[in-house]
């Protein structure tokens, strides 16, 4: 069975990609975690290595994205913010948000242009590891694409920040947005798992008018709150055939991306608030099914209709993320758990190769370059290992007085990592 990820057979305008100057979606140009060609710095620190550091507008854990010498990401400006119990959760409650877009020079650290997208009064608050712009945009080559969940979506260009169109599909997300978007040819991805509303929809990506709609599988259980997923949703090609393919609260599906119709759907158990990005390799689809149960699960991506029963190759509870995607190359999977536990794997077997302790909490996914593992901690330390079938740390470097959620990009020979206050190039 033959299988690739079809972001560059559908965006072949991006002829730099080839030698890692584009990071157009969340974790890559193929939404993979791998940073193909590029050759970032082992180490750096406050004081080394650091080409420029700018301040950041608000505050926004959607990861950076690069289109030649430029990168672009969301960001939210808060207005008398209170960190206050909400349901069963610490959340962030504000009298006011606004969104926006903007644009920094990738040269210089420059800000170039910055673009108010939407305001909200009394927006429905979010949990204290999200912020009110947290999933990643996408960009072509000539658009950036925006999602703030239920605060709204919209389009913007790439040269000037202009709107090109805004819309809203409302959902309760209770702890706010998290899943990212992507494009596929024409359209735009978003997924809508919450509490009230559970469906996966293609936006018309010139107008931001609704192309399909697809409900997802029907959950058990009369609690909502274990309802929501915030999982972001994979585009591949396997034996000719597109896969669009979006985890959600007890269930991952596949469709098919120009209609939206259900190709096959697994039930991976009791596991709700998804927040991985799943991996595909080796004819098998990796993803993590959340809390309640988390596990790592590896399934085979063939089949029609409901397929729990045949298609369920391995999984694993040891040390299982809940926010890092796992990362998958050939026959091995690398991850962390939010906790800080790096762990390997064989990703044909399951079978467990090594995990060690890392320093603090981990939730930016880890990211693969120059035969390297990077994994970039909460409070800043981003530890470098080799790959292979043995722990070896090669190095441990240190930012201080930060928080980083969003996963850095890797473009030519730097890393463009935002932390919440600041927007760095690392480069030796």
């Amino acid at each position: 069975m033959k299988t690739r990820t079809l972001f560059l057979a559908f965006f072949t305008l991006f002829t730099t990609i080839a030698f890692g100057n584009n990071w157009p979606q969340f974790r890559g140009p193929n939404s993979d975690g791998i940073a193909d060609g590029a050759t970032p710095p082992l180490t750096w620190s406050d004081t080394k290595n650091i080409k420029w550091k700018v301040q950041t507008p608000g505050r926004g854990h959607s990861s950076p994205l690069i289109s030649g010498n430029y990168a672009y990401m969301t960001t939210a400006i808060e207005e008398n913010t209170k960190k206050e119990r909400v349901g069963n959760n610490m959340g962030f409650v504000t009298d006011s948000i606004t969104l926006k877009a903007l644009c920094v020079d990738i040269r210089n650290g420059k800000i170039k242009w910055q673009t108010e997208l939407f305001n909200r009064e009394n927006p429905q608050p979010v949990h204290t590891l999200n912020s009110f712009a947290t999933p990643t945009p996408s960009l072509d080559d000539k658009n950036l694409y925006c999602d703030f969940g239920d605060y709204g979506t919209a389009c913007v260009t790439l040269d000037k920040g202009e709107i090109v169109w805004k819309t809203r599909l409302p959902l309760d997300h209770e702890v706010g947005p998290g899943s990212s978007t992507l494009l596929y040819k024409n359209l735009l991805i978003l997924l809508r798992d919450g509490r009230d509303l559970r469906y996966i929809t293609a936006l018309n990506k010139k107008t931001g008018e609704e192309v399909w709609k697809t409900d997802r599988p029907p959950v058990a259980g009369e609690n909502v709150d274990f309802h929501k997923s915030f999982s972001s949703p994979i585009i591949f090609e396997t034996d000719g055939k597109a896969q669009l393919v979006a985890p959600c609260a007890q269930w991952i599906a596949s469709y098919n991306p120009d209609t939206g119709k259900e190709y096959w759907r697994i039930n991976h158990g009791k596991g709700f608030s998804l927040a991985a990005q799943p991996s595909v390799a080796n004819d098998m689809l990796y993803f993590c099914s959340g809390f309640s149960g988390n596990k790592i699960i590896a399934v085979r991506h063939d089949g029609k209709g409901d397929v729990t029963k045949t298609h369920i190759a391995w999984e694993s509870k040891k040390f299982s993320p809940i926010i890092p995607s796992p990362v998958v190359i050939k026959d091995r999977i690398y991850w962390v758990q939010d906790s800080g536990v790096a762990c390997a794997a064989n990703a044909k077997t399951g079978e467990f190769i090594w995990n060690k302790k890392l320093p603090g909490k981990h939730y930016a996914a880890p990211i693969i370059a120059n035969n390297r593992l990077y994994l970039t901690s909460y409070k800043g330390t981003t530890t470098v290992l080799e790959l292979g079938d043995t722990f070896k740390p090669l190095a441990t470097n240190k930012l201080s007085d930060c928080v980083i959620m969003a996963t850095p990009a890797f473009v030519g020979n730097a890393i463009i990592l935002r932390t919440d206050k600041h927007l760095y190039r690392i480069e030796k």
